[in-house]
């Protein structure tokens, strides 16, 4: 995410006022040219590790194309063009290990139907149950290192297992997606309503991380005062409503909404919404400053309208459903168990796997990853029991 924010950054500041009079209908002269290319070339490092920051190009594309003037046009081109040179090693080199033009990814319609089910809440990534036996099956068999693409490499195998057939890493993918577009097809009602758990998941200060290292790492800063979403996200997004973009200032508002387009396309998760903070801080600056503008200035009734704007933000981003809190309070703390326990059995830790497996029912007494791991557990002792 550090690339999008750089990138951002060259974008941002090549698209206003001083820089943009460099370029001109003949082309780009010298100054501006080291911009260009550094932007396109952090936004290609960006795609590659964020794909869905491509989201953000297709949304500049038409904005460039409705600017009169060609220098506009031409810095859009010129900004593609090194994000595209970063792309094609990538590109070239899943060609040939798979022999099939993948750009960046190809679990990407895996990402999508995980979040896009019947059981997604808007902030979790919701595989089908049939991937939890398999990652039992593969973290009770000790030594080997941990893959972290195994989920991917399972969610093939599964999607082979539906079709009766061999995929290719390609064609699996397409296979969850079109599973993803099932559920949309077949249940517009509760995918709209997923949608409003998306969207306000999306500014909700709520973190529900998924990775377990962080998760540790997060509660043990819990306890400082630190300036969290709880107080950026009414600002950032009051400033959104109120702040008046200049020039290149409305790429800021593109680069927020093509985020928000991927959260409602996928899910919602903390590391997810990383690459946006920067730009969150500045629209939060934005209403800090209009706002005491409007109060040196004595405007007591446009500064009153701000505030009462303000009210319902702050509640909008600190409110608790039902699904938050039982996610908070249950199914995250469980979940850190959950892996824990996999991680002893994968070290052939097995009376420690068993402690955690059972900390995780206790938690969540639901936790289908801690009975499956217990199961496991037993079968492995009375298969020791039967040697004997």
């Amino acid at each position: 995410w550090g690339g999008g924010g750089v990138g951002w950054c060259f974008f941002f500041f090549s698209s206003r006022r001083r820089h943009t009079r460099y370029i001109s209908v003949t082309g780009v002269q010298t100054c501006a040219l080291p911009i260009l290319i550094g932007a396109g070339f952090f936004i290609g490092l960006s795609i590659i590790t964020r794909p869905n920051v491509a989201i953000f190009l297709v949304l500049l594309f038409p904005w460039a194309l409705a600017k009169a003037e060609a220098r506009l046009r031409h810095f859009f081109f010129l900004l593609l063009l090194p994000a595209a040179l970063v792309i094609l090693p990538v590109a070239g080199f899943n060609f040939l290990r798979s022999g099939e033009f993948i750009p960046v990814t190809a679990s990407g319609g895996w990402v999508f139907y995980c979040g896009n089910n019947e059981r997604v809440k808007g902030f979790d990534f919701n595989p089908p149950p049939e991937l939890n036996d398999r990652i039992s099956g593969y973290y009770a068999r000790p030594g080997g290192e941990k893959l972290s693409y195994l989920e991917h490499l399972l969610s093939r195998e599964i999607a082979e297992e539906k079709t009766g057939g061999q995929l290719t890493h390609q064609g699996g993918s397409t296979f969850w997606f079109k599973e993803g577009l099932k559920f949309i097809q077949e249940q517009p009602a509760l995918y709209l309503r997923l949608l409003g758990k998306k969207l306000l998941a999306s500014i909700n200060k709520y973190e529900p991380h998924d990775v377990p290292e962080v998760m540790a790492r997060s509660n043990a800063l819990s306890h400082y005062p630190l300036i969290g979403f709880a107080l950026i996200f009414p600002l950032a997004l009051l400033g959104f409503f109120i702040a008046r973009p200049r020039s290149g200032g409305i790429l800021l508002y593109l680069y927020l909404i093509s985020y928000l387009i991927s959260f409602l396309l996928m899910y919602v998760i903390p590391r997810f919404r990383l690459p946006v903070v920067p730009v969150l801080l500045i629209f939060a600056a934005a209403a800090i400053n209009k706002i005491s503008d409007n109060i040196r200035a004595k405007k007591w009734q446009v500064m009153a309208r701000e505030i009462i704007l303000l009210i319902p933000l702050v509640i909008l981003v600190n409110i608790t459903t039902p699904d938050i809190r039982r996610d908070r309070e249950i199914i995250r703390p469980a979940f850190f168990y959950e892996w824990k326990g996999l991680t002893s059995m994968k070290r052939g830790e097995w009376e420690k796997a068993g402690e955690k497996f059972r900390e995780a029912l206790k938690l969540n007494p639901q936790s289908y990853q801690a009975k499956q791991g217990l199961e496991l557990l037993k079968r492995r002792e009375e298969g020791l029991e039967g040697t004997d």
